[in-house]
Formats: structure tokens, C-alpha cells, sequence
């Protein structure tokens, strides 16, 4: 190379890091260099990014005109945008690693003895980095051209230089210490490991939110690059882009490796626009039409790091075909004559100062179906979440209200007990969160699950799911890579008790449809009023026997918290001068007589409880024993009713507790009625 070649190709390569790139390339790496319109895209981004770094006289150089008008698709444009950090999500084996750990801070050091460090998963891959930069700044070829440029230090992980230019590699546990003007993280988590452990996401997260920001040198010119291929939708770009401060302070790029739709990058530099079609591929010159790629990888791997979709990571436990979504129109009547209704709750911690995330989920079961309406996942004190459940409980009759029972919900579980119907524990076992989700996604997969599209779209003209459902879904689709898992939990916790532990209800066998029946004409028959009092809770229910077809109707029921003195005025108000029997499990009111009201005692400790509960059983099986449709209240407890799962499970049947409430009551009506 003459003289005034080298000072002209010294000039070019340090005004332009693209030739830069295109000349050492293959300094570094023996492969033979493919260019591709992306790495001049990809490097003249990395060299906009930098021009805090950089003299006015290579940046007045720049094409700054605007686009012409004209059909570009997405644009991709960077220039004008006063940012010095970037997340740009690129396939793998895009040469990423390269352009920006290799040749970028090499580059940068023609300009300024600038502290460059990367930081990525491993050490291994951080050495690498550094490996290669020593090769490159050794090299004859760049020794040549820039021979005021030479390593004093190499330790493996850094290199320093004569003017006290520094560039580390480290992963990213090792960056304490260290302060830098360019920072460039580059597949923070490891790609196998980040799809099945959501530690492996959070330790990069509590890397990237308190680690790195303790580590530049100057705010105002540090240049921050997040490159990577997406893992998972909780990822860093995930975190970065739902982050609403931190998403404003990025420039955010994605490169598909099969465009799905019409793209146009501008080149920042050049101003030379690359428009890709819908379909076109990213790298065609090195990948072809990425079909043994995705083969080989397989559809979802494929999706998730190389179409930039982590919707599709193989280790989501829910799928997108196992979200059932239906219009309220058309499961309106299955709403309506529901069989059950419940709620399923994730408490906060109850002591907590601050307020922590509650999960809530709603649904109705008719059937074999269980209908999603409602799901809430919002920070909410203590006091406030149990509020809520008190809400639902006078909103809806009859309410099953689920509440897991360990930890603080065990607490709640007490508390609400004492004052309210239908709140019942959940045990569950000593399944993970994530193996929960697992078997209730079996229930999805069969379609047992339907999610309720209630609110109306005036601009699709269809109905959508509403906000909280929608929340749910993306939840659910995305976990466990999730920042909070409490409706999940709720939801699987939801569907297990629904349709695993229906197995362990006492009653589940002998009782169904069939002893349900619409109001029917029983005018013309005696009434009877059965009642337990547990506590301050009163428990109703007034049945009726045709004798003509010995059939014992059950026709109303009510429950209500309240005094001895007021619990018996609405007791004569229900029963309306009917026969009144006390079947409270514990001394309850008895031989109580006054004009308007006459009670009985009929005490269920009187007898065997496992005698009693086959008898009853019985008469269920031959549907002796008819409810009312309406009678929600009683219906729910003989659902509830359950052999505790704990010794089920070792082929003992102990009842989950012997106070059986409304069931009480139709034992008692065996009892007076006869069987």
C-alpha cells in the first residue's frame, strides 16, 4: 500500500465504520464476508448512535433530507431522534455479535480512547469478544493504517491501549467496578435456559435496571445498545418496551427474518432506502429462504428468534388455539341457567405497607363448561381486596369463592368464613404454579374453557373481550416469562377446583341436572322451613313433599348474617307461618314459640353423619330430592360438600368438615318427610 493510499483509505475507514467493517472483516473471522444490505444498515446505525463520540466533520457529511412522498410500508427511520440508547431485536447468526461487540468499539477508538465494555450471558462469549479485538487492533492490515493504536494491557477480559482506552468483555455478573461510554449488551439471557426459567429472565432484569445505569460514565453521552434475539414476551426488549419510562428513552428496531409486511429502512448516513416486501427475506445472501432453519429449529423456536415473535416460545404453557373466545350472544342462555357461579382469588400480603397486585378471576359453569366473564390483576391493599370479595358475594347469590388455602389466604379464609356464605379453601398440593396452569391448560386444550366476549365494538361491529379479559389472556399466553403471575393463578386455580376437584365432592355422583327442576305449581302443598345458624349466619330453606309421587321439592332459599332478635324476624317473615325445624349443628333455637312462629329442633349430631350422608345420597341418585332452579345457595353447598383430597388421595374418606349447612337442612327434611 503506497502513502497516499493509506492516508486516503485511513481517512475512509474512519469516517465511514461500514467500510471499516467490510475491509477487517475478514481480520477477524477466516469465513469469506457476505455483505448484505443489513449490515450497511445495521452499521451505519451503530455509527448514528455514536455521534456524541464523533467530529462535525464526518457527521455534516450525513443525508438528512426527508423522505419524498411515497408508498415505504413501516419505515424504519432513525434520524432526527435525539436518543443515545437502542433495542434492536435481530435473528441469530446475523452477525450482531461483529459488528457491534467486535468491530464497533475498535472503530470507535480511531476517534476517542473512549471505555467501551460488553456484557453478555456467559464469560466464555465475553472473552471471545476481546479475543478478536486484540486480533484486529495486532493485525498487520490495521497496524498499517493505524499504528498510534496499540494494546499495553490484555488480560483476556481487557484491553487497554497507549492513550488509556479501555475495552472490557464481561458477562453480565461481572460488571461492578466499571465504568463505561459504551455499553453494549448483547443476548443477555441464554437462549435455552431463559425459555424455561423465568430466574435466569429476572436476574438479566435486576442486571439491566440496577447493575448497568451505576455504571456510565457521563448520562448525557453514554451510548446503550440492547441487541438480541427475543426469547420470551417478558425478556429485556419486553421489560424495555412495557416500561413506559423506560420505552421512551429507547429507539427500538425489529428485523424479521421473513418480513410480514412491507418494510423500509433508511439507511441514517447514506440516506439509501432498503424496502422489503412482504415475504422477502432478511439475509438472503447467507440464509437463502431460511426454510432449513426452520425445520431444523422447529416452527415455534423459529417464530420466537427469528420473526421476532416470543408469543410463540415453546415453553408457554398456553397456546393460542386453546383460547376459546365466544360472543355473549351466543352463550347467553348457558349464562343464564348457569349451574354455578364462582370466583377465584389471589391474595396480596396482608401486613404489607405498600399495596400488592390482587388476581381475581369470575366464571359461570353450566355443565361440563366453564364460561370466563370477568379477571383482574391491579395493586390493591389488603383491606380493599377483601372488600372486593364481599362486594361479589351481595352482587351474586349463591357465590363460590375460592381462596387458596396457605400462607395469608388461610388468614382470609377465617376471617370471611365468619361472615360470609360460599368462601371456600383451595389446597393446593405441592404442584408449582407453573404445573397448575399445566393441567388446567388440559381442560382449554378439550375446550371446557370459554372466555365471554361481552362489550360491543362499534368499529369491528362484533363483541371483544373487555380490558380484563383481555389482560387475562395475554397473561396466560405469555406465562410463565410474566413480571406478576396473580391472575394466572387465580384462573388455574379456577378450573382446577371446578374440574379436578369435582371428584372429591361427596355428592357429585348421586346429584345432578336431573334433580334440578323450574318452578313448578306447589301452591296446593304444605310448607316446611328447615334453618342452621352457624354463628351470626342464618341459613334458609322451605321445602314442600308431593305425596302423590313422594317427591320432596326444595322452593326458596336465603342466608344473611345478623343477631339472634333479627335472625328470627326474618325467619318468620320467610317462613310465613310455616312448620319450623332448627338442624344447626351446634346448640341452635329450639322449642321457640310465639304466635307467628313455632320451631322445632332437628340436630344433625343426633345420628350418624356417614349413615346420613349415604341416605341422603341416596335420594339424590333416585331424584327423590328436587331444587328449585333458583336455589343457587343450596346448590352450591351440595357441590362443595367434599371428602377432604389430603386423605382421599390415600383411599380414606374424611369429610373436608362436618358442618354441611343447607345440606343440614334437606337431611332434616329426610328426617320429617320420611324416606
Amino acid at each position: 500500500m503506497t502513502k497516499l493510499e493509506r492516508v486516503l483509505y485511513r481517512s475512509l475507514y474512519k469516517k465511514s465504520f461500514y467500510e471499516f467493517a467490510k475491509y477487517f472483516w475478514n481480520v477477524v473471522d477466516p469465513q469469506p464476508f457476505k455483505d448484505g444490505v443489513i449490515v450497511q444498515f445495521l452499521c451505519e446505525v451503530a455509527e448514528y448512535l455514536c455521534r456524541a463520540w464523533l467530529s462535525d466533520d464526518i457527521k455534516k457529511e450525513w443525508y438528512t433530507k426527508p423522505l419524498p412522498p411515497g408508498n415505504y410500508g413501516q419505515i424504519i427511520d432513525i434520524r432526527g431522534v435525539n436518543k443515545n440508547k437502542i433495542n434492536i431485536n435481530i435473528p441469530p447468526r446475523h452477525s450482531k455479535s461483529m459488528i457491534f461487540n467486535v468491530l464497533l468499539p475498535v472503530w470507535l477508538w480511531l476517534h476517542h480512547p473512549i471505555k467501551a465494555v460488553s456484557v453478555s450471558h456467559t464469560e466464555g462469549l465475553a472473552i471471545d469478544f476481546n479475543t478478536k479485538r486484540q486480533r484486529l487492533i495486532n493485525s498487520f492490515e490495521f497496524q498499517e493504517l493505524y499504528p498510534e493504536i496499540k494494546i499495553v494491557i490484555n488480560s483476556g477480559k481487557f484491553l487497554k491501549d497507549v492513550r488509556a482506552g479501555e475495552l472490557y468483555s464481561i458477562n453480565r455478573n461481572a460488571l461492578l467496578g466499571r465504568g463505561a461510554d459504551v455499553i453494549i449488551n448483547d443476548d443477555l439471557t441464554n437462549a435455552e435456559t431463559a425459555r424455561k426459567d423465568m430466574e435466569e429472565m429476572n436476574n438479566a432484569w435486576s442486571y439491566y435496571t440496577r447493575t448497568m445505569p451505576s455504571r456510565i460514565n457521563d448520562i448525557f453521552k453514554c451510548i446503550i445498545f440492547n441487541i438480541q434475539q427475543r426469547l420470551a414476551p417478558n425478556d429485556i426488549t419486553g421489560r424495555l418496551s412495557k416500561d413506559k419510562k423506560l420505552s421512551e428513552q429507547y429507539i427500538f428496531i425489529v428485523l424479521e427474518a421473513i418480513f410480514s409486511q412491507k418494510t423500509t429502512l433508511v439507511c441514517p448516513l447514506s440516506g439509501r432506502l432498503i424496502t422489503f416486501e412482504k415475504g422477502d427475506f432478511l439475509w438472503p445472501e447467507r440464509f437463502g429462504d431460511y426454510e432449513s432453519l426452520r425445520l431444523s429449529l422447529g416452527e415455534a423456536t423459529f417464530e420466537t428468534q427469528y420473526l421476532q415473535k416470543p408469543i410463540a416460545s415453546d415453553s408457554t404453557v398456553i397456546k393460542k388455539n386453546m383460547i376459546i373466545v365466544k360472543p355473549i350472544t351466543e352463550v347467553h342462555s348457558q349464562l343464564d341457567s348457569a349451574d354455578l357461579i364462582y370466583a377465584s382469588h389471589d391474595f396480596p400480603v396482608k401486613d404489607k405497607e405498600e399495596s400488592d397486585n390482587f388476581g381475581s378471576v369470575l366464571g359461570k359453569r353450566k355443565g361440563s363448561t366453564l364460561y370466563i366473564l370477568d379477571g383482574i390483576e391491579k395493586k390493591m391493599a389488603f383491606v380493599k381486596s377483601v372488600e372486593y370479595v364481599r362486594v361479589l358475594h351481595d352482587t351474586f347469590p349463591g357465590i363460590i369463592q375460592i381462596i387458596e388455602d396457605k400462607a395469608n389466604g388461610s388468614a382470609v379464609i377465617q376471617q370471611l368464613q365468619e361472615e360470609l356464605t360460599g368462601i371456600y379453601p383451595y389446597n393446593p398440593g405441592t404442584k408449582s404454579k407453573y404445573q397448575r396452569l399445566e393441567s388446567a391448560s388440559l381442560y382449554m386444550d378439550i375446550k371446557n374453557v370459554i372466555f365471554v366476549a361481552d362489550v360491543w365494538d362499534n368499529l369491528s361491529q362484533t363483541y371483544v373481550l373487555s380490558d380484563n379479559l383481555r389482560h387475562l389472556v395475554e397473561r396466560l399466553l405469555v406465562y410463565p416469562f410474566v413480571e406478576f403471575d396473580d391472575v394466572v393463578d387465580a384462573f388455574s386455580q379456577l378450573v382446577l377446583f371446578v374440574f379436578v376437584d369435582k371428584q372429591f365432592s361427596v355428592y357429585g355422583r348421586s346429584f345432578n341436572d336431573e334433580n334440578i327442576t323450574f318452578e313448578r305449581d306447589v301452591s296446593n302443598l304444605t310448607k316446611t322451613v328447615f334453618f342452621v345458624k352457624e354463628g351470626d349466619i342464618w341459613k334458609l330453606a322451605k321445602s314442600c313433599i308431593d305425596y302423590s309421587t313422594n317427591t320432596i321439592y326444595i322452593i326458596e332459599d336465603d342466608t344473611f348474617r345478623c343477631s339472634v332478635e333479627e335472625g328470627l324476624n326474618k325467619l318468620k317473615e320467610f317462613s310465613k307461618g310455616s312448620m319450623v325445624y332448627d338442624c344447626s349443628f351446634d346448640e341452635g333455637i329450639y322449642h321457640y314459640y310465639d304466635e307467628s312462629l313455632v320451631i322445632d329442633r332437628y340436630s344433625s349430631i343426633q345420628d350418624d353423619l356417614e349413615d346420613q350422608v349415604s341416605r341422603l345420597s341416596l335420594q339424590f341418585a333416585k331424584k327423590r330430592i328436587k331444587l328449585f332452579s333458583g336455589c343457587n345457595l343450596i346448590r352450591g353447598e351440595i357441590d362443595m360438600f367434599k371428602y377432604d383430597k389430603n386423605y382421599a388421595e390415600k383411599g380414606e374418606m374424611k369429610f373436608l368438615s362436618r358442618k354441611d349447612g343447607f345440606i343440614s337442612c334437606i337431611r332434616g327434611m329426610l328426617k320429617v318427610y320420611g324416606e
